[in-house]
């Protein structure tokens, strides 16, 4: 949930649901022309945290990569994309994930891989970057 000012809900929760009446209102505007305030729902969900490491195959560099989750089942993806830039050792950790399937992505090459993201503690995910820039699963 975004404010005049920027994000209002810390990293560690996320926005399921704005509704009233039975009709969601998450993308909408709300403009009340009343002093009668209908009673509007709203459910904020405990979001989960990914942490991970990219490895190279061929001796390229994993520093500074950005790797962006993108919701894969949300209407407005937007709302449900992270990004995060990994450390000299190849490292990230994203916050603010809500549970479903998500695309991970990085700047070093479109792979279009597909992560489940748990309601639970998730395990680190374990990443290869292959020499065409494309991302992949490791074994650990």
């Amino acid at each position: 949930m975004t404010g005049r000012d920027g994000p209002e809900l810390p990293g560690d929760y996320y926005l399921k649901s704005i509704s009233l009446d039975n009709r969601d209102l998450i993308n909408k505007t709300i403009a009340l022309s009343t002093t009668n305030v209908p009673d509007i729902q709203i459910v904020i969900g405990i979001a989960q945290q990914i942490s991970g490491n990219v490895q190279p195959q061929n001796g390229q560099s994993t520093a500074n990569i950005s790797m962006t989750f993108t919701s894969r089942g949300a209407a407005d993806s937007s709302r449900f994309t992270r990004t995060a830039v990994t450390n000299q050792g190849g490292d990230f950790s994203i916050r603010g994930l809500a549970p479903g399937e998500y695309i991970v992505s990085s700047d070093a090459g479109d792979s279009g891989l597909s992560i489940s993201v748990s309601g639970q503690q998730n395990p680190p995910l374990l990443l290869i970057l292959k020499p065409d820039h494309t991302l992949g699963l490791r074994s650990p």
